[in-house]
């Protein structure tokens, strides 16, 4: 064992140091060195570089005394290869009210044009200004839809509701300046036939070590008609 001036042993690295790649663009490591328990304040700390490779950093470790004055400091590393993006698509649905149908006019008619069924109700405002309000699909003589007016009852319809979300590692710490904005796609996923734009929701991230992150974004998925640029900006 190698010593010092004074006499004292300093700490070596043991073989069997390790790093791994994964598929993620992740790499992980572990490092041990043995040596004179007074030479304790000489180990690795938090953040240093793995003895194998400098992409890693130290996140952790464990100090162990062992026989006849000796500890073992054995070390955990992390890093990042590069910025492989995992790609996740979920799609449910979500309940719209039955007047934002695109073909509501169709289903519905008008107040002045009605389809069977379709009531309407004309009111007056605070302005002293009159308006015609959808009250629904009615069916006067047993309240039950039939063949002639399939749509009583009906407040609510259906519309498809997807939801991507791209997970990768880096070692830029994440930005909010895109978030609530309306892009064309998402790098990595196809998009879908019935989908115009995507609007980016939310970026929470975690830390791990002091200069390597693991991002999460969401993107809430439009219809056909893409989400209102009016309402939300567009990204650049």
């Amino acid at each position: 064992m190698p010593y010092d001036q004074k006499g004292n042993s300093r700490l070596q690295l043991q073989v069997g140091a390790k790093v791994v790649e994964h598929d993620d663009g992740t790499l992980t490591g572990s490092a041990r060195w043995e040596g004179g328990s007074e030479n304790a304040g000489s180990a690795p700390s938090i953040g240093s570089k793995h003895p194998m490779n400098s992409r890693l950093e130290c996140t952790s470790y464990e100090l162990e005394a062992l026989a006849l004055g000796k500890i073992a400091y054995t070390a955990s590393y992390f890093g990042i290869t590069n910025s492989t993006r995992r790609v996740a698509y979920n799609v449910g649905v979500a309940s719209e009210d039955i007047q934002t149908h695109p073909r509501f006019e169709i289903i519905a008619g008008t107040p002045e044009n009605p389809q069977p069924g379709a009531k309407w109700i004309k009111r007056t405002d605070d302005l002293e200004e009159e308006y015609y309000e959808f009250l629904g699909f009615f069916n006067g003589k047993d309240g039950f839809a039939n063949a002639k007016n399939s749509m009583v009852g009906t407040t609510h319809y259906l519309l498809p509701s997807g939801v991507v979300e791209i997970s990768y590692y880096t070692s830029k710490q994440p930005s909010a300046k895109r978030l609530m904005t309306i892009q064309n796609t998402v790098k990595g996923w196809k998009k879908p036939e019935g989908v115009k734009d995507v609007l980016f929701t939310d970026a929470p991230y975690r830390q791990i070590g002091r200069s390597h992150y693991h991002v999460t974004e969401t993107y809430l998925c439009s219809d056909e008609k893409g989400w209102n640029p009016k309402v939300y900006k567009k990204a650049s």
